[in-house]
């Protein structure tokens, strides 16, 4: 991997001495706002719109072969309390991705060892996905994110959407933000954000596949 070309760096300074910040520079954070968590984006652009993390088209894996692309994003999951995906990503990367932890979908871990590593020294709580759905259509119980052992997986949804997803897997980690089709944005950004780190601090159920 090429390291990253600075142009102008006035960023806040990184709060340890690590050797995965070689690469790119300086990284860090303002103190947190005393009433909502800091949320910070990262961003693909596509020809078509469409990017995905390991797809098998130009929207997905032809864009995502940049190292130093795959290599950002593990760099900013490093220092986030947790990462938030539409359901909609996990769905259509697990169908285009068929070998993949037997058809169960990828886990969107810190790929890298050099940066769970600087996950590690900075203290961070265990790697935690959220995925937002309304409609709250999928089964989790298909999906290898979901079993536990290496994220702690959520799904944000309606209280009916909350509904459904216990009828199908009662062991599901949900989290209502809306009651009935729309999840509400205000709960979302903040509310929802709260109780899923509160909530990960309780010990998460792991499950066995066959």
């Amino acid at each position: 991997m090429r390291d990253f070309q600075v142009l102008f760096d006035d960023a806040e300074p990184s709060p340890i001495h690590h050797p995965a910040y070689a690469p790119y520079g300086n990284l860090g954070f303002p103190a947190p706002h005393a009433h909502r968590p800091w949320i910070f984006a990262n961003f693909v652009q596509s020809i078509d719109g469409v990017a995905s993390f390991k797809g098998r088209h130009a929207s997905g894996a032809d864009i995502s072969q940049s190292a130093e692309d795959r290599w950002l994003m593990d760099l900013l999951r490093a220092h986030a309390d947790a990462i938030i995906m539409g359901v909609n990503t996990l769905v259509e990367e697990t169908l285009s991705w068929p070998q993949l932890n037997n058809g169960r979908g990828a886990v969107y871990r810190i790929e890298d060892p050099a940066l769970r590593d600087l996950r590690s020294q900075l203290g961070r709580p265990p790697e935690k996905v959220i995925f937002v759905t309304a409609s709250a259509a999928i089964d989790p119980r298909a999906y290898r994110v979901f079993d536990g052992d290496q994220m702690q997986a959520f799904i944000l949804t309606t209280a009916a959407g909350a509904a459904r997803l216990k009828a199908r897997d009662p062991r599901a980690q949900v989290i209502v933000a809306g009651d009935d089709e729309t999840v509400e944005r205000a709960a979302f950004l903040y509310d929802a954000l709260y109780a899923a780190l509160a909530e990960a601090s309780r010990p998460t159920p792991t499950r066995t596949s066959t």
